[in-house]
């Protein structure tokens, strides 16, 4: 069921380190890279436009922000900009079309990324 809100697992810890769940108060120096979902999915709150930023080093090594409809991917290929509403399929690279936007989220990524714990090895 579409409740209108795209989740990562970032936003399941967060909830999970709130009470009642839980009496765990995050550091101050280390935020919780997520927002809690509970209030949202239980009614209590309006759904909250945010980006989704995520890094995977496993079997593929991709950079990647979600941004409304936007999507910026790095990966081992290149780098693309995406509009999920109109390509789904991630087809259509539209960095050389919207090269600001394009640039404007490489450089969120970026800058989000400095704030986060380098990638563990496997």
């Amino acid at each position: 069921m579409w409740i209108g809100i795209y989740l990562i697992a970032q936003s399941f810890f967060a909830g999970f380190v709130q009470p009642p769940l839980s009496p765990a108060k995050p550091a101050a120096a280390f935020p919780l890279d997520g927002i809690n979902l509970l209030p949202i999915l239980t009614g209590q709150q309006e759904v909250v436009a945010r980006r989704l930023y995520w890094r995977t080093f496993q079997r593929s090594k991709q950079k990647a922000i979600r941004a409304g409809e936007w999507k910026y991917l790095q990966d081992a290929q290149g780098e693309y900009l995406f509009n999920l509403t109109a390509d789904q399929g991630e087809k259509q690279d539209l960095k050389t079309t919207q090269p600001d936007l394009f640039n404007q989220l490489k450089l969120e990524f970026a800058q989000w990324d400095k704030t986060v714990l380098p990638p563990v090895p496997l």
